[in-house]
């Protein structure tokens, strides 16, 4: 599917070009064919093609309208557009291509924003009148941003019935944007947690990380407690242990630092914060029943996954990452210089120093003297 961008700002100040272009780059991946930008004072529209019906230049976005009042981005499919085209076509307009995005244009020129009572299919538009200056808002979004409040389109119970991954994204929106979850839509969004059982796993475990890998994992974490979800999904997340949550608090703010910086991010890094308490307690626990440390940490870590896979498992490339974080903590200690190189060369080492650091900076552990080197 096409990729589509808009902004709009309320307060009519001029579209930023440079950075409102370099959101739409982050969309390239969802239009490899072509793309177009059209920005005029206060509104930009940004289309990345995948093209499919109509593959030539003709079809490209945004899309004026014939008599240029009209200029839309269009993502999705009309099922009933050759119909709307014929009927268009007895009326005297003229297509130029087989684009159903045409067929929008031109029915916006001929019956105006009724013309989207018609539509049969799925899909989203970004539509500007050029020649009122005004962009279609047909369910009061531009009111609920003003009033910083989060509505679902549509009845909340029935929308969250057709996919329950809308809950975790009006919560991952709310955190966002830092706006409420409005009314309705947020009661039904409590009475409705217990749909995403019928996610498929690998689809819920995307959609739970992207509320803490997407540069708003403080205010995600705060919403993915008070929803409870936490208790479904990681009920570690509820020790009040200070340090436990320091620690967690900490990750979290360094986390959302790192995407701002553009800089890369390891959801085995993440869930290795989540779980590091309940490695440590067992750790501590079993090391009277064995002779060394680093067995008792490893039967610890076997534990942890274990009784996490059983609750929401992590995927086997995450927990291999977070088991080699964990194991790797002890050999921080030893100073020799042979071990510093045998560390050096690990695969994680940039990974597990970074895990340690965070435990020096909520003063869990005391930087030695190979830390600060």
């Amino acid at each position: 599917m096409c990729g589509i961008l808009g902004v709009y700002n309320l307060n009519g100040n001029p579209i930023d070009e440079a950075s409102f272009i370099k959101m739409g780059d982050q969309l390239i991946h969802r239009g490899p064919d072509g793309e177009g930008c059209f920005i005029n004072s206060e509104i930009g529209l940004i289309h990345k093609r995948l093209s499919i019906l109509d593959t030539s230049e003709k079809g490209k976005q945004p899309m004026y309208s014939k008599n240029k009042k009209w200029i839309v981005v269009f993502n999705g499919c009309i099922y009933n557009f050759k119909e709307l085209r014929s009927e268009l076509e007895k009326l005297g307009h003229v297509f130029e291509s087989d684009s159903d995005t045409e067929v929008i244009v031109e029915g916006l020129s001929a019956h105006g924003t009724t013309f989207f009572e018609r539509f049969n299919g799925m899909f989203a538009i970004g539509a500007w009148n050029v020649e009122e200056k005004k962009l279609i808002d047909f369910y009061g979004g531009l009111k609920d941003i003003e009033n910083q409040k989060l509505r679902l389109i549509g009845n909340p119970k029935l929308r969250y019935k057709e996919d329950p991954i809308r809950l975790l994204r009006a919560i991952r929106f709310a955190a966002k944007l830092k706006i409420k979850i409005d009314g309705e839509t947020l009661s039904e969004l409590k009475k409705s947690t217990d749909l995403l059982e019928s996610v498929p796993y690998s689809r819920l475990f995307d959609e739970i990380m992207k509320l803490f890998l997407t540069g708003h994992a403080e205010d995600s974490m705060v919403l993915f407690k008070k929803y409870k979800l936490s208790c479904t999904y990681f009920p570690t997340l509820e020790n009040e242990n200070k340090t436990f949550q320091d620690f967690l608090s900490q990750a979290l703010i360094n986390t959302d630092l790192r995407i701002k910086n553009d800089q890369s991010v390891n959801p085995g890094f993440f869930l290795a914060v989540f779980l590091w308490h309940d490695v440590q307690k067992l750790s501590k626990k079993y090391s009277k029943n064995f002779p060394h440390p680093s067995l008792a940490l490893n039967k610890a870590i076997d534990d942890v996954l274990y009784k996490q896979a059983k609750i929401f498992p992590i995927q086997k490339r995450f927990s291999i990452t977070m088991s080699e974080i964990w194991r790797l903590q002890p050999r921080f200690k030893g100073t020799s210089t042979k071990k510093i190189y045998r560390l050096l060369s690990h695969p994680r080492f940039r990974a597990s120093y970074d895990f340690m650091l965070l435990r020096c900076q909520v003063s869990e552990i005391s930087k030695s003297e190979f830390v600060t080197r």
